[in-house]
C-alpha cells in the first residue's frame, strides 16, 4: 500500500518502556485540554494515539532478554482491507506466523552480530548460521550464544 515500515529499537526496561507511554498519554490529555474537538476529531486523534500504542507494544520486551539488542520492523496497513501474505512454519512452541520480506540486495541490513538464541546444540546452530550468512553475502559477521537457558 505504499506505506514503510519502521525500524525500532527494541526497549528492554520497564521503567523506561512506563515513561514512553506516560509522555505520549500526557501529551494527548495536554492537546485535548487546549482544544475542542468534534467526534470525528477525535476518533481520528484517537485512532492515532491507538496506532501510537502498537507501535511501542511491539517495541517492549522482557528485560531479560536485553542481550538480543534487538531491533524491530514494524508495518501497520493503511487499511484494515489490506491483508498481508501471512505465512506460518512449525516453531519449537507450535505454529509460528511471519511475513515474508525481501531486500534489495544493495540495501542489505548493516549487520554486525547476530545472537543465536537458546537451543540444545548452540555450536551446531551457530555454525548453520555462519554458513548461511555466508551464502547470502554477510561474511564479516559475528555468531555469538545467547547466555538464556533453554526453555523445555
Amino acid at each position: 500500500d505504499g506505506r514503510m515500515p519502521l525500524l525500532e529499537q527494541v526497549i528492554y526496561r520497564d521503567d523506561i518502556g512506563k515513561s514512553v507511554i506516560n509522555c505520549l498519554l500526557g501529551k494527548v490529555d495536554e492537546y485535548f485540554a487546549c482544544h475542542s474537538f468534534g467526534e470525528v476529531e477525535v476518533g481520528y486523534i484517537s485512532g492515532m494515539v491507538q496506532a501510537l500504542l502498537n507501535i511501542i507494544a511491539c517495541i517492549l520486551k522482557h528485560p531479560k532478554f536485553e542481550e538480543e539488542r534487538e531491533y524491530r520492523q514494524i508495518y501497520q496497513p493503511g487499511s484494515a482491507k489490506l491483508v498481508l501474505n501471512t505465512e506460518f512454519r512449525q516453531g519449537q512452541f507450535g505454529l509460528t506466523p511471519y511475513v515474508n520480506i525481501e531486500f534489495l540486495e544493495r540495501n542489505r541490513l548493516p549487520l554486525r552480530t547476530v545472537t543465536v538464541g537458546p537451543c540444545q546444540d548452540p555450536e551446531a546452530e551457530s555454525n548453520a548460521l555462519k554458513i548461511f550468512l555466508s551464502r547470502y553475502g554477510y561474511e564479516n559477521v559475528q555468531v555469538l550464544a545467547s547466555e538464556i537457558p533453554l526453555r523445555m
